[in-house]
């Protein structure tokens, strides 16, 4: 995946997200859908940083 292609992905998965978020009331469930969101953008900042180190 390109950069371009993982930003796109960035806003694409917070916009699911957001809107799942949006369907919970659940406190529980809230912060659970919140940790897995951090999780996945954390994965693909990881992601991020290999292609940027590749493309160098």
């Amino acid at each position: 995946m390109s950069v371009k292609e993982i930003n796109s992905e960035v806003e694409n998965i917070s916009f699911e997200f957001l809107n799942i978020l949006e369907k919970t009331r659940n406190p529980e469930e809230r912060i659970k859908i919140f940790e897995t969101y951090y999780k996945v953008l954390l994965m693909l900042e990881k992601i991020k940083e290999s292609e940027i180190k590749i493309d160098k």
